[in-house]
């Protein structure tokens, strides 16, 4: 069981409120959806719960492991700060949920997780979760969960515009988050540099040797760079190109067991660079975009456990290039196409060889509303390939029913599919761990059903929404000891997950101000079957 309440209680002045208006772009998105959802709408029977905007300014120093945990009813797995840090949605594993950026997957293809504590929530302008099965629109990797963060970059005529912000604290953390933005009605540009050093040298009482003594924490400390340059053009009123770069850079101490006689030595550096670039035309009735990505993971971890130092070497390089279109058949008819191509490359000094895979999918979505809009079904579907090999389709269908005034009924059953990661496959056999070739992808269901109440007013916005759902998966991968007592993967017979979400959200506007009252709580009940 997992419960959290949150009570947000804030007084915004109005310039805050302003910057959150909508400026004069070529289509005004609603503040909730984002530039990486596909065909700019989820899924009709998706559950979208954004980040409120103003945690995430109060909140710009921390990592987003740290936002999530506190903000969302999302489980954080972490290794202590500056550690290791991984997400799970809905009692499934980190691999099973996607990290979107700007419209890229940044699931590492190594490992299948990407570290959230080495991730600025400063970084971005929007932070989005989408619950639930998505693997016909993202594909693998989205069996339960996505969490999609945004760079948007208004045109407007603002000119030249900076903000900065410090912030000190204990175990010697010192924090910097600055941006500097030029804007006009066709272009703009923005920087944004954060970064952060905690000695994380906290005292503690030490459990673990005789007399429980007091120590102080050592070789703990952890450092971390972010960096994101973004440009944004509007050409001929109809098309726009936008162009983000985002690097970061991420130090980690590995400190000893509190069991230990022997100081911590160990440390890892992690660097990464994310390129994204979003073309879009548009029309009357239609719109064509192309993206195009570029991700670069580097992991090393240097090691002392035979005494002697031992550099373990990580090196992936993944290429997108994706193109979506909608055409618009009439105000109740509309179809959606895609078509993604991801290459991986992968080297590591623990591989067997070094692996390169390619993966080219056709998806898409047809939406059609009846009866005065009152009922909307999307029908989609996604066929996969994985080096030439084709893997059995994947599809969904979602439904949303307007009932009463502000009361919908929403429901969605999907097929779920997800690959096992390079380190799954290709790791050596060291002796304590080894991969296996032989695994099958993972496959599954996810169904799920809900009601949303909405009522918005001058002075009041109200948002209820219940969901319950069960997401079974077959060939689950999971990694566990052999009689050799060596970690390796395999495929075990199913993993079923089942529960229920309840979310609420009050938001009393006053003049110029607001006040925000949001809470909600989670059920999940996870099992393995060998």
């Amino acid at each position: 069981m997992f419960v959290r309440g949150i009570f947000v209680c804030v007084l915004v002045g109005f310039h805050l409120l302003a910057k959150a208006d909508i400026g004069d772009t070529i289509i005004a998105l609603d503040p909730v959806y984002t530039k990486g959802v596909r065909f700019e709408d989820p899924s009709v029977g998706a559950k979208l719960i954004p980040i409120d905007s103003f945690q995430l300014e109060l909140n710009q120093m921390r990592s987003l492991a740290e936002v999530l945990n506190q903000q969302s009813f999302v489980n954080l797995g972490s290794l202590g700060p500056g550690g290791l840090a991984t997400m799970s949605i809905r009692g499934n594993g980190a691999d099973h949920t996607t990290i979107v950026w700007n419209g890229l997957n940044l699931k590492p293809p190594m490992s299948g997780q990407l570290n959230l504590s080495a991730v600025n929530a400063g970084m971005f302008d929007q932070v989005s979760i989408q619950p639930g099965g998505s693997s016909t629109m993202y594909g693998a990797g989205a069996a339960s969960g996505i969490v999609f963060l945004t760079n948007k970059l208004v045109l407007t005529d603002d000119g030249l515009g900076m903000n900065a912000g410090v912030e000190v604290g204990t175990a010697e953390t010192k924090s910097i988050n600055s941006s500097i933005k030029y804007s006009t009605n066709n272009f703009g540009t923005r920087l944004n540099i954060s970064m952060q050093q905690v000695a994380n040298n906290f005292e503690f009482f030490n459990t673990d040797r005789f007399g429980d003594p007091k120590e102080r924490q050592e070789h703990a400390a952890y450092k971390t760079l972010s960096v994101v340059q973004q440009n944004s053009f509007m050409l001929n009123g109809t098309a726009t190109l936008e162009t983000d770069i985002w690097y970061s850079r991420h130090f980690k101490e590995i400190p000893s067991l509190t069991s230990s006689l022997l100081p911590g030595r160990d440390e890892q550096r992690d660097e990464n660079l994310h390129i994204a670039i979003n073309a879009t035309k548009y029309g009357n009735n239609w719109f064509i975009k192309y993206r195009g990505g570029l991700l670069h993971y580097t992991i090393d971890y240097l090691g002392y456990t035979t005494g002697e130092p031992v550099l373990s070497e990580n090196r992936s390089l993944t290429l997108v290039n994706e193109l979506e279109s909608k055409y618009s058949f009439s105000q109740s008819q509309l179809i959606f196409l895609g078509l993604n191509s991801t290459i991986d490359y992968a080297a590591a000094s623990e591989y067997s060889k070094d692996p390169v895979r390619q993966k080219l999918d056709v998806f898409g979505r047809y939406t059609s509303f009846y009866f005065s809009n009152y009922l909307q079904i999307d029908i989609e579907a996604r066929v996969p390939s994985v080096n030439g090999r084709f893997i059995p389709l994947v599809y969904s269908g979602n439904i949303k029913i307007k009932t009463i005034e502000s009361v919908f009924l929403k429901g969605a059953g999907s097929k779920l599919y997800n690959l096992p990661d390079l380190n799954d496959l290709y790791w050596d056999s060291t002796g304590l761990a080894a991969g296996n070739p032989y695994l099958e992808p993972e496959y599954g269901w996810n169904i799920e059903a809900g009601i949303l109440h909405t009522h918005d007013r001058e002075q009041l916005s109200i948002t209820h929404e219940l969901t319950v759902y069960q997401n079974k998966l077959f060939d689950a991968i999971i990694w566990a000891q052999n009689d050799q007592n060596t970690w390796t993967p395999d495929n075990y017979d199913r993993s079923i997950t089942k529960g229920f979400e309840f979310t609420g959200k009050y938001i009393f506007k006053f003049f110029s101000t607001r006040m925000v009252f949001a809470y909600d709580y989670a059920y999940t009940d996870a099992m393995v079957y060998k």
